[in-house]
């Protein structure tokens, strides 16, 4: 049986770090990020799965749970403006 060959290299990579956040930020769906690290970071294996665990890695949500009610309030306020 083969032996499988695990790249722990993605973990400081900041290069990579900055892109999913970017595209949280831009909120691309995950099959549609997986789609852009697939071709940019091809030398770390990809799935839904890692994808979603390296997301947890670097500490990026799509949900920003502390974002002041204030903030949020200005937000919809200027949108309906």
């Amino acid at each position: 049986m083969a032996e499988r060959i695990r790249n722990f290299d993605w973990q400081n990579d900041e290069n990579l770090k900055d892109d999913l956040q970017r595209y949280v930020v831009e909120n691309f769906r995950q099959k549609e990020i997986l789609d852009f690290v697939r071709r940019d970071y091809p030398l770390y294996a990809w799935s839904l799965g890692t994808l979603d665990r390296r997301l947890a890695n670097f500490d990026i949500k799509y949900i920003n749970y502390r974002v002041d009610i204030h903030e949020v309030e200005a937000a919809v306020r200027e949108e309906t403006n």
